[in-house]
């Protein structure tokens, strides 16, 4: 009988409660293609670019039995991949800021492994998943964000002077 479960999106580096059962969802290595790299400039003040990569997921399911252990390492494998067109809508929203937007599509979601990583009491087993996809940073530089730093008056050795009309802009 499960008395208590928690769900934790990054792994706890505390000591594992015994008479709790857990699941840990967090990210593991992320690897960048360096060969798809793709940068575009649509438009005069925007510069996107979108890159291939490659992430593990990791989840521990632990509990003091290792028969629940085994249910909800079952149950959890097939909600991920039975359901992955729900985490791809879930995921892919942009996170925007004034002049940054940075959005992740989700391409594939693979079980790759299942191990022990605990055979005691509790019991904590690891899955691992390979998430594919394609991130995407665009941008943009809005003519607003242009304006005068300083005024100058620009003075020539030789007796002449240049027009002080001249302005100096990042």
């Amino acid at each position: 009988m499960i008395d208590k479960l928690q769900i934790i999106l990054y792994y706890p580096t505390q000591e594992i409660d015994k008479d709790v059962s857990r699941i840990a969802i967090y990210p593991g290595k992320l690897t960048i293609n360096q060969n798809f790299k793709d940068t575009i400039s649509s438009q005069k003040q925007t510069k996107e670019i979108s890159q291939e990569f490659q992430q593990e997921l990791l989840i521990n399911i632990c509990d003091s039995d290792q028969e629940n252990v085994e249910k909800f390492t079952s149950l959890v494998t097939a909600i991920i991949l039975m359901n992955q067109n729900k985490f791809y809508q879930t995921i892919t929203t942009p996170d925007k800021s004034k002049t940054i937007s940075n959005t992740q599509n989700i391409s594939q979601i693979s079980l790759i492994e299942g191990l022990y990583i605990s055979q005691q009491n509790p019991f904590v087993f690891q899955l691992k998943f390979d998430v594919i996809g394609q991130m995407k940073i665009v941008k943009t530089v809005t003519d607003d964000s242009v304006e005068s730093i300083k005024e100058i008056e620009l003075k020539s050795t030789m007796g002449n002077s240049l027009p002080s009309d001249k302005q100096a802009t990042r």
